[in-house]
Formats: structure tokens, sequence, C-alpha cells
């Protein structure tokens, strides 16, 4: 299958990339930058955009699946819903038979009903940002004919290691560690995978295509 990875030297998108080009998988990869440490000979890079929508629409021609990894601009977060918005166009216009997009879990429910931002997980300082990304995340909501998933990850996901190849999967609410002691609200301790599992996660759903339409939360 062609797959296309946005954001694709990133860190969640770098470790997929090479994931799917070592499942058999073509992978293109798209990025504003270009990482030269991410190698393989089923992986071609091209220095681009999403706003770039005659480039983008070339690359999406006849793809499989497209993963979007891109991250919202600190600088500039009220923008993501433009990129959220344009994305989905040329994946509808391109025909794309799958877009699977990585949205943060600071709008995970959490077991007592509260969204992990209305939590003191996020500094402060911090929290304008979170809510704009989550006001963003609610185009996917209201699209109803492209075939989208939006993939969420543990509350901690810093480090590359463990790879364990294994992971759970829930609904929208983020997965808790089935270990986690009762009334632990240390998120970052009970709340977590790697960076590696996660990408693992990922292009398990652009192989199989179980999200439809809705947002899934994944974890240990």
């Amino acid at each position: 299958m062609k797959i296309i990875i946005i954001g694709a030297c990133g860190r969640v998108g770098s470790i997929a990339a090479l994931e799917a080009c070592g499942r058999g998988h073509t992978v293109i990869g798209i990025d504003q930058t270009i990482d030269s440490n991410i190698t393989h000979e089923k992986l071609t890079m091209y220095r681009s955009s999403i706003e770039e929508i005659d480039q983008m629409m070339e690359l999406l021609t006849d793809c499989g699946a497209v993963l979007n990894a891109i991250a919202p601009s600190t600088l500039y977060p009220e923008k993501y819903s433009e990129t959220i918005q344009t994305l989905i166009e040329i994946c509808k216009a391109a025909k794309v038979p799958k877009l699977l997009s990585i949205i943060g879990s600071s709008s995970a429910i959490l077991p007592d009903g509260r969204r992990l931002l209305e939590t003191d997980y996020f500094e402060e300082a911090n929290r304008n940002f979170y809510l704009n990304i989550c006001e963003s995340e609610k185009i996917y909501e209201q699209e109803v004919e492209l075939n989208w998933g939006c993939i969420t990850p543990a509350a901690f996901m810093e480090l590359r290691e463990p790879i364990l190849r294994k992971y759970r999967m829930g609904d929208d609410r983020l997965v808790i560690m089935e270990s986690a002691p009762d009334g632990c609200e240390a998120y970052f301790e009970i709340s977590q995978i790697s960076l590696s599992d996660f990408a693992y996660a990922c292009v398990d759903e652009l192989e199989n295509d179980t999200i439809h339409q809705r947002r899934c939360c994944v974890g240990y």
C-alpha cells in the first residue's frame, strides 16, 4: 500500500514511516524540513506543507491511506483549525480512502468525566494553547463524507522505548494502565505509551481501518 505520512520528520511520524516501510509499504514522507537520518529504500521524502495544495494533491493521488502527524504551531495555535480543514478538503478531492490524524491527549476524557485539560496536568501558562487545539479538533466531528479517524496517545509519551509492539485501544477516554493504583491522578504515571508503540498502533490502524469518523485513545 502507498502510505502518505505528513510530518514524517517528527517524533511519531519518523518512527511510523520506518515502521510502515518495514512492513513492506511504499511510504511518501512529507515535511517542511527534511531529516537526512530518516532513510529507507521504500521511503521517499518531499519538502512541502499542507498549504501547498497543488503539490499535496499530486502526492496524495492513488494513495491507500494518510497519516497526519503534524503538531500545532505553538506560536499560532489559532491557525491549526485552518490547516485541518485544508487537509480534509485535499483528501476529499484526492479521493483518499483513509485519513488518520494524531490528536493530543488534552481533550481525552478521564474516568471522572472531565477532560485532561480541565485538571492541573497542564501548566496554566499553556492552557490557552491547548484550549485552541481542543476547539480545532472539533472540525473532524463536522466532516461526514471523508473516512477519517483520530488517534490519541496516553498522557505520557516522551520516550522512544520500551518497544513492546502491544497496546490497548479504547474510545475517547484516556487509556489508564490496568496496573494503575485506584484513585491515583498522577496521569503521567498511570497513562503511558512509548513513542515506538504509539507509532506501531498508528500503522496498525492505517492497515486495518477500524476507526471510522471517531476518535480512539491508545495506551498500555
